[in-house]
């Protein structure tokens, strides 16, 4: 019997889909969370990203605004901020939340990454 050794960065991530929920998180708070139905963190493939959902569920839940610059300063005050890329990343998933891509679109392709990663692990 063979053992199959596979590359970890050859797995699917659907990190664009990632950013572009995220980015439409930022953008439309809870309706886009309903939007793209039950993902988890640990749906995400990018652990950064896993972290950024996460805060944003915690804001939604707690009736808080769910904006780039309130994650921002977040992350700032827990001395995470150069962690999740510094406030510019932010704005780069705003950017890729504003794309064609719709919520659901991107939670089904970040599910079928995850599906697929799992069967080649």
């Amino acid at each position: 019997m063979s053992c199959v050794t596979i590359d970890q960065s050859s797995l699917p991530t659907a990190f664009q889909a990632e950013q572009a929920l995220l980015g439409a998180l930022l953008h439309n708070g809870a309706p886009a969370l309903t939007a793209a139905g039950a993902i988890t963190r640990d749906q995400f493939a990018d652990p950064l990203h896993g972290a950024i959902y996460q805060a944003i569920i915690a804001r939604i839940e707690a009736g808080q605004p769910v904006d780039a610059v309130a994650l921002a300063h977040e992350a700032e005050d827990l001395g995470a901020l150069d962690d999740v890329g510094g406030a510019p990343y932010f704005q780069q998933l705003l950017a890729a939340g504003e794309g064609p891509l719709a919520v659901g679109d991107a939670a089904d392709l970040m599910r079928a990454a995850r599906v697929q990663r799992e069967v080649a692990a």
